[in-house]
């Protein structure tokens, strides 16, 4: 399936509008999850961003150029889902330029453009989506999360160490090829724990799309 988009939330300064800083963001600081990557190169910076219309230009600095083309295709994605995420528009073409030249990148369609795929081809099954990795909450623990698996079904389960003692359900509000999202209340006594949510697997009961977040009960 290759590497997959997961969504973070970031409180940063403002600059120069949403969407400046949502791309600034997205270059410049590191996922909260060790379990999540970004493939643009160090040091690449945002030059300019304009938006015409439905169309935004991206102007980004000339690292952005050693991007490899096999991460190129999901970092385009990457680069159109946190725009449009910012703009609060989910069709808008992303225009591509690297030193104020137009980029050559797997992945950029006609006129050096790029938009949203399909969730489907390119978001991760599923996800959590709060508490964030590292954050401390109270003992009644609200756990959210987007998914997109078979008959909607989430599995989710709390370890404390090596120890589970937390394995439950829920279910989505879509699934079986639509994401929908997902929430799950569950008590903890204080203490540091991972939760863990997933697909379970219908042929042999393994973990498919696990994604997990390191948290606090306080």
């Amino acid at each position: 399936a290759g590497p997959r988009l997961y969504r973070e939330f970031r409180r940063v300064p403002e600059y120069r509008g949403p969407i400046t800083t949502a791309v600034r963001a997205m270059l410049s600081e590191r996922p909260l999850d060790p379990d999540y990557r970004s493939y643009w190169p160090p040091g690449t910076r945002v030059r300019s961003v304009t938006r015409v219309g439905d169309t935004v230009t991206v102007d980004l600095s000339r690292e952005a150029a050693g991007l490899g083309s096999a991460q190129a295709e999901i970092s385009l994605q990457q680069l159109a889902y946190t725009v449009s995420a910012a703009a609060r528009s989910a069709h808008l073409r992303i225009r591509l330029l690297v030193d104020g030249l137009p980029a050559r990148m797997s992945g950029l369609g006609s006129a050096d453009t790029v938009k949203r795929a399909d969730p489907n081809q390119v978001q991760a099954a599923v996800w959590i989506t709060s508490p964030q990795e590292g954050d401390t909450v109270g003992r009644t623990v609200r756990l959210e999360g987007v998914a997109n698996t078979f008959e909607a079904n989430v599995r989710i389960q709390v370890l404390a160490g090596d120890r589970v003692v937390t394995d439950t359900y829920t279910t989505a509000t879509a699934g079986t090829g639509a994401f929908g999202i997902w929430a799950k209340e569950i008590e903890l006594p204080p203490g540091t724990y991972v939760v863990k949510a997933f697909e379970e697997s219908a042929e042999d009961g393994s973990d498919l799309w696990p994604d997990t977040k390191r948290i606090t009960v306080r």
